[in-house]
Order: C-alpha cells, then sequence, then structure tokens
C-alpha cells in the first residue's frame, strides 16, 4: 500500500465518518469499520494493518465473510468512505465491483499496480519472472484515465512480444481518490493485432518512444520470427507434413 495516500485518508476522514476496507485480509486497514472479505476474521494479517499505531475499529462481527465478485451486501451510499487496495487487477470483473464501490459509498480511494510496472518482466518475487510481465495472478492492466479506471486485459501476448515490454516506471503504485462516482471500462479486442496496437501506443507514451518505431520493429519481428516458431512447433508436436 501507498502509505503517503492512506496518510492522507486518515486526515480526511472525520471520526463519525463510517469507513469500509473491500477485500483487507493480507493488509486491514484499521480505520475501517467495516470489513469485506472471503477470509475470515481469525486469519488477518494483523502485522500488516495500516496505521500501526491505530487500533482495529472493526471487530469480528463487522467483519463480513463475503465474495465480492458477487453484490455487496449493504444498502446504497451506506459508507462514508471506501478503500480497496489492490484487489481489482486479481477479480474477473472488476468493472461489477466498481460499480457496487460507487453504489455503497460517497467516496473512496483505490489502489492497484502502476500499468507501467505491470508492462516489465522480473517483477514477480515468488518464481522465476524474467519472461512474462507482471506478477502471474493478476488478470489487468489498470490505468487512471479520464478521471476513471480503465482496464486492459492481460495475456500472453504481452509477455511473449519483447517490444511491448515497458522499461520506465513512476511508480509501482496508482492511486486513485473518487468522489460520488467515477467512471470504469474495459478495452475490447477481437484479434492480435488489437492488443499489439494498444500496447504499443501505451509503451510509446510511457517510455517516451515512436509509435510508428515499435510499429516497424513488430513488422520486422514478425517477418523474422513467426514463419520459424511456427516451424519449429510443427517439428516438436510430430506434424510436419500438416497444412
Amino acid at each position: 500500500m501507498n502509505l503517503n495516500n492512506y496518510s492522507k485518508i486518515i486526515k480526511i476522514l472525520k471520526k463519525t465518518d463510517k469507513v469500509l476496507d473491500i477485500g483487507a485480509w493480507e493488509r486491514p486497514f484499521n480505520r475501517a469499520n467495516y470489513i469485506i472479505d472471503l477470509m475470515p476474521y481469525q486469519t488477518r494479517k494483523t502485522q500488516n494493518s495500516y496505521p500501526s499505531d491505530m487500533s482495529e475499529q472493526f471487530s469480528e462481527k463487522s467483519w463480513i465473510i463475503h465474495d465480492i465478485t458477487q453484490s455487496l451486501p449493504f444498502g446504497d451510499k451506506e459508507f462514508d468512505f471506501v478503500t480497496c487496495g489492490h484487489i481489482l487487477e486479481d477479480i474477473k470483473d472488476p468493472i461489477k465491483l466498481c460499480a457496487e464501490i460507487i453504489r455503497v459509498s460517497k467516496a473512496g480511494y483505490i489502489e492497484f499496480p502502476n500499468r507501467s510496472y505491470e508492462m516489465r518482466t522480473c517483477v514477480d518475487p515468488f518464481i522465476n519472472s524474467n519472461k512474462y510481465v507482471g506478477y502471474c495472478h493478476h488478470r489487468w492492466f489498470i490505468e487512471i484515465k479520464d478521471d476513471g479506471l480503465y482496464f486492459v486485459p492481460k495475456t500472453a501476448i504481452h509477455s511473449v512480444l519483447p517490444f511491448l515490454r515497458c522499461k520506465k516506471a513512476k511508480s509501482r503504485t496508482s492511486g486513485f481518490f473518487w468522489d460520488n462516482s467515477f467512471a470504469s471500462h474495459e478495452f475490447f479486442f477481437s484479434s492480435y493485432k488489437d492488443i499489439v496496437h494498444e500496447s504499443i501506443k501505451f509503451r510509446s507514451m510511457n517510455d517516451n518512444i515512436s509509435e510508428k518505431y515499435l510499429l516497424m520493429i513488430h513488422n520486422i519481428y514478425r517477418v523474422l520470427n513467426v514463419p520459424l516458431i511456427r516451424f519449429l512447433r510443427k517439428i516438436k508436436n510430430g506434424r510436419i507434413n500438416d497444412d
């Protein structure tokens, strides 16, 4: 979690504010009055809680065990503030959870991996990650765009093509404060070409590299590698005579 942003949250919250933390098992937010998570209260990682000098404002009774991919069991605008850290990139339908966050709260803070950091290799500390980008269990790249959240499905293509990998990353995480509501939308693709062009556009802006140059590298890569890869795959699978 970005501790600077959480310090800002502590400062803006009133004592009477009703606060919900979504998916807080790994790092409980002690100021929250309510927690919602699939894991039970007894298994929470108290050693990671924040702020460390604040006692838990929630209790076992206000720790709600619930699948957050389903509708949240709270009323409309029931909470004054909601926090949701490093959850949206993991789940199948982050757009639905965003809609639920807006429904149950008046304002909030959402945190997720910075896309430029997630589009680099050697990020995942638990396994050898020099051949794929980001963390192996993340499903989405997320950006703050037009005062809302933009979700790009994370595919094998992002790892296979080296010219799509970012070299620069301003930070590991991105923090998004919102008030009343915010927009969220997903990048839809129907082909390999759509994914490549969207990712090239992002890397071009992030790394300050000409988009035309990256497209040229892509075209050279396809000419030199695709026929050879297909040929070698056929040999490996014993299908050299296949069409």
